[in-house]
Parts: C-alpha cells; sequence; structure tokens
C-alpha cells in the first residue's frame, strides 16, 4: 500500500508518527514501522537536499563555492532573485512524495491522540 504525502508534510508526518514509537503494537507492525521511519528518513533527506540545490540556484556565492549567508540566511543579488527561489522552492514543497507500506499500523483506541494527529495519520492505522 502507498500513500502520497506533500513535501511539505513529510516533517509534520514523522513528528505525529515518532509519537507511535511508543505505543506498543505487534511485532509484525513494530518491524513495518521501522522500516516506513528509515524510508521516511531517507526521502526527509532527499527533501533536504533538493531544497538546499534550489537556494544554491538562486543565492548568492562565493569563490569556493559555498553561499553567502548573514545570520544563517543565504543572500540573494536582488529582492526579485529571492522570490523566484521562494517560488520554486513553494512549488517543490507543494509536490507529492509516495511512501509504503505493507498494511495499516494496529493500534488500540486508547492510545492518546489529538485530532489532529488522528486526521494526519488515519490512512495508515488501524484502531483495535
Amino acid at each position: 500500500m502507498t500513500f502520497k504525502m506533500k513535501n511539505s508534510d513529510l516533517a509534520l508526518f514523522k513528528k505525529t508518527m515518532s509519537r507511535l514509537d511508543q505505543v506498543p503494537m505487534p511485532v509484525t507492525d513494530c518491524l513495518e514501522f521501522n522500516l516506513l521511519m528509515e524510508s521516511l528518513d531517507a526521502l526527509l533527506g532527499v527533501v533536504d537536499r533538493r531544497k538546499l540545490e534550489i537556494v544554491c540556484k538562486y543565492a548568492e556565492s562565493m569563490d569556493d563555492g559555498n553561499i553567502v549567508t548573514v545570520n544563517n540566511e543565504a543572500q540573494f543579488k536582488d529582492p526579485d532573485t529571492k522570490a523566484r527561489c521562494l517560488l520554486e522552492t513553494g512549488k517543490f514543497m507543494e509536490e507529492y512524495s509516495e511512501l509504503g507500506i505493507k498494511e495499516r499500523f494496529r493500534i488500540s483506541g486508547k492510545t492518546p491522540m489529538t485530532p489532529a494527529e488522528a486526521r494526519f495519520i488515519k490512512d495508515i492505522i488501524e484502531v483495535v
């Protein structure tokens, strides 16, 4: 089973899924959960590298190829260049990525969770 998620939602999804790390579940679900978290970490790495590539494409750079930063923020030649960078980054973050799982994770209906968290992961959990 695969599900799609916007790149902009992946970090929040990981945070929400990390809460399940302490929730007892069948051992097969635990193993699948660990595989999902590894895949999620790898995907977040891909997203972060792509965002950095976009910034490097537009930001000012030094002779050694590193981008110019002030207060840990990339510097741009002009506001138009910065706007183009933000637009391209925003478009990329609205794209969807896919994650695969074998089946839904079975968790107890007594597991504490906020309504927002439940909405966010409802497609990959089964309440038992």
